[in-house]
């Protein structure tokens, strides 16, 4: 081989070296979580022990299938299964958009989804009972077109009392307009 084709063979390596480098260093995230080593350092360790309470065998639950029946019959109420479009698309920021939510058949409680955008409210579906969906709908708050990260948030409700029993959120991304540019 002649000397520039090994002169371009090196450096082509050592770039892709260094590429690989910068590659996995961009990767790593910083540790928020102290080593555990130092927490326990600082904290009293537990001793294993009888208080009283201990004891060196399992649940008693007397009739086991009729404990588990019941238990899952309790997970089974609580247990909630939505759906929801994670990249929604509005043409325009006062059109309808393809939010898709759904509050699938087999859930025991009425939902209400609130899609919030940096603590801003812009979004507030009716209360969604079990088998019901929402396909496309429009916002409630006008927004600039672009890309947004949203939160939807679950909000349960008992179907008879229509008591709020919980909440839960997923991340979505707004999309107004083609395209959008405006990220946040």
């Amino acid at each position: 081989m002649n000397k520039k084709k090994i002169f371009f063979i090196v450096v082509s390596i050592v770039l892709l070296l260094l590429g690989g480098h910068f590659y996995l260093k961009s990767q790593e995230k910083e540790s928020i979580v102290e080593p555990i080593e130092k927490q326990q350092e600082e904290k009293e360790q537990p001793e294993f022990g009888d208080d009283g309470d201990v004891e060196d065998n399992g649940l008693d639950l007397g009739n086991s299938e009729e404990v588990k029946s019941e238990l899952q019959e309790r997970t089974d109420e609580s247990y909630m299964n939505f759906r929801v479009n994670s990249n929604p698309y509005f043409p325009e920021s006062d059109s309808k958009g393809s939010l898709m939510l759904e509050n699938k058949e087999e859930n025991s409680h009425g939902v209400q989804v609130i899609i919030e955008m940096e603590d801003d409210e812009v979004y507030k579906s009716p209360l969604i009972k079990p088998g019901q969906s929402i396909q496309e709908t429009k916002l409630d708050k006008e927004i600039e077109p672009g890309e947004y990260e949203a939160i939807a948030y679950f909000d349960t409700y008992d179907l008879e009392n229509k008591k709020k029993k919980g909440r839960s959120g997923v991340k979505i991304n707004l999309t107004i307009g083609e395209g959008g540019s405006n990220e946040k």
